[in-house]
């Protein structure tokens, strides 16, 4: 069983298929999305947008999120995923719902245990969306959203999640409330204060180090997650929280996987550093 609802979301079909949208502002390439870079964007103009993902055959999925993006702060709209067999959408089911109820207010609900709501909130800054979903297989997904104004879109991942098997409770920061802003104070020759300049912004660096793992755990599921971070991006959902505490991340080291007790029934221990973004 997983710890609670935290989760990480690393594969994603949005890297490998074929991508097409409605609303894209001219110079811009949808194609953009298929990189997991928060610094090259797709820009949408304002009106009914949608991001079509074709993955070739039906593909199973089991998380979606929207990273490094402007959809909160300039109160987009009517932002729905969708799954089809079909290419035109004739027959679709609704994965997820995110609603702007009134400026910076958010609710709706996501395809998790048939159906979980997002209670309504105040949004007040363009963090990482991450919902755990029903796992589900259709060739098609789209990203429907009504946008005021023009916006951007960075990262778009739908794939397969890890859960972890045990617990690591013990230390674990949440992201949202351990943001690092790196600044520089800029003084006066007389040491009078002139204000300061942001550097970056990002997320302390957070460990995850979890002991008592089954064998079968770390070879069937640890194993496939290690060997994509050591190449790419992914999210860390600390919690049931699909509008917040989401964090784009990147790994900075593993700890060595140790077997702790008899070799190929027992258990073992791993574990990760890693940084990134929350917005």
């Amino acid at each position: 069983m997983s710890f609670d609802a935290a989760f990480i979301g690393y594969h994603n079909r949005v890297h490998s298929a074929t991508l097409s949208a409605v609303g894209v502002t001219s110079g811009y390439s949808v194609n953009s999305l298929k990189n997991w870079q928060a610094f090259e964007f797709v820009s949408f103009d304002a009106g009914s947008n949608s991001i079509t993902i074709d993955c070739g055959s039906a593909v199973s999925v089991d998380y979606f999120a929207i990273g490094a993006h402007e959809l909160f702060t300039s109160n987009t709209d009517n932002i729905i995923l969708k799954a089809s067999a079909l290419s035109d959408f004739s027959v679709s089911v609704t994965l997820a719902t995110i609603n702007n109820t009134s400026a910076g207010v958010y609710d709706g609900s996501y395809r998790y245990n048939t159906s979980t709501s997002i209670p309504s909130q105040s949004v007040d800054d363009n963090y990482n969306v991450c919902l755990k979903l029903d796992s589900v297989s259709y060739r098609y997904y789209r990203l429907e959203f009504t946008a005021s104004t023009v916006v951007r879109i960075a990262v778009l991942a739908i794939g397969q999640r890890m859960e972890f098997e045990l617990g690591f409770y013990k230390g674990i920061a949440p992201p949202k409330l351990n943001e690092d802003i790196v600044v520089t104070n800029n003084k006066s020759e007389s040491g009078i204060y002139l204000g300061r300049s942001i550097v970056r912004t990002g997320i302390k660096p957070t460990s995850i180090n979890l002991d008592n793992i089954s064998h079968a755990w770390l070879y069937a599921t640890w194993l496939p997650f290690k060997q994509h971070a050591e190449v790419y991006p992914f999210f860390y959902s600390f919690g049931n929280t699909p509008l917040y505490n989401n964090q784009l991340c990147y790994q900075t080291s593993f700890t060595p996987v140790k077997f702790d007790d008899r070799i190929g029934g027992g258990h073992g221990s791993c574990g990760i550093t890693f940084e990134g973004v929350i917005k």
